[in-house]
This record gives C-alpha cells, sequence and structure tokens, in this order.
C-alpha cells in the first residue's frame, strides 16, 4: 500500500503559530501603549510649562509698563498695575490681574463694578497659586500652575525700569 504523504498542516501547528504570533501583537500593543502614555504625559508638562512661560511674560510685561503697583491683595485675589502721569492727575492705563480662586486668571484693562469673567480677558488657565510682592523697584512674581497630577511652580523677579509714583493719598 502506498501511504499518502503528510502534506498540509496539522491543527497543533496551527494552533502553535496562532500563539507565537499574538504573543508577539501583544508585545507590540504593549509596547506602543507604553509609548503613547509617555508622550501624552511629557506633552502635559510641557504644555504646563510653556503657559507658564507665556503667563509669566505677560505679567512681566505688564510690570514693566506700570509705574504704580499696588500689593496683591489676598481678600480680592488681584494685583492693580497703574500708568500714572508724573503728576499723578491722570491714570493712563490700570490693569487689573484677578485670580478667581478656580484656576483661572483673568486680565481687566479697565475698572467696572463688577467683574465679568470671560474668554476674552482670560490669561491663563490651570494657575493654583499667584503672588506678586512689591519691594520698590524689584518685584516678585510667584505662580504655580497645575493639570491633572503635573504641577509646575516658576518665580520671576523683575527689576522695574519706570520710576514709581508715590501717591499722595
Amino acid at each position: 500500500m502506498n501511504s499518502l504523504g503528510n502534506k498540509g498542516i496539522t491543527l497543533i501547528e496551527i494552533i502553535l503559530a496562532a500563539a507565537v504570533s499574538m504573543t508577539v501583537m501583544l508585545s507590540v500593543a504593549i509596547f506602543l501603549s507604553t509609548g503613547n502614555k509617555s508622550y501624552n504625559e511629557a506633552k502635559k508638562e510641557l504644555n504646563l510649562q510653556a503657559e507658564s512661560q507665556i503667563l509669566m511674560n505677560q505679567i512681566c510685561d505688564s510690570i514693566l509698563e506700570a509705574n504704580y503697583i499696588e500689593d496683591y491683595n489676598l481678600a480680592k485675589q488681584q494685583c492693580v498695575l497703574y500708568q500714572i502721569n508724573e503728576d499723578t492727575s491722570l491714570i493712563k492705563d490700570k490693569k487689573i490681574l484677578w485670580y478667581d480662586g478656580q484656576a483661572n486668571l483673568y486680565c481687566f484693562k479697565e475698572e467696572k463694578a463688577t467683574f465679568e469673567p470671560n474668554e476674552e480677558c482670560l490669561m491663563a488657565r490651570h494657575v493654583k497659586a499667584i503672588n506678586i510682592e512689591n519691594d520698590g523697584s524689584l518685584v516678585t512674581v510667584s505662580l504655580t500652575l497645575n493639570q491633572g497630577n503635573r504641577e509646575y511652580q516658576v518665580e520671576n523677579k523683575v527689576r522695574l525700569r519706570n520710576k514709581l509714583v508715590e501717591l499722595n493719598s
């Protein structure tokens, strides 16, 4: 009798090939998901650092333009920056930096009876804390931004270029 040649794939070979390919695909999937998670975390931190740097630059520019700075008021959670004529009779510009206590910092260019926070006045989101200390010709700005489990702190000292005006109240 002529025996038939065993040409083809057996069920065991198919099961082994499927197991090996599933192991390879699972390893690739884990590798890709880990890389994606690391990328997203790094992107969040980079966005937080960029937002804090932009915010710090905006605040420092406003401080450099001012010639009278009210100390940061913790009760009102605001700092008022003025540009006043040398004779102190006319306020050229007034900016109010206001922290709403809910992670948003606003900049109002004119004083109103009530603040109406909107997207136009919004300077930054994710603000956890802000402090502005005026020591004469040196102003220290401290910011803490928080997004998810990421927290970023930055501090900057600004030496004023305009002579501060003294108001006679």
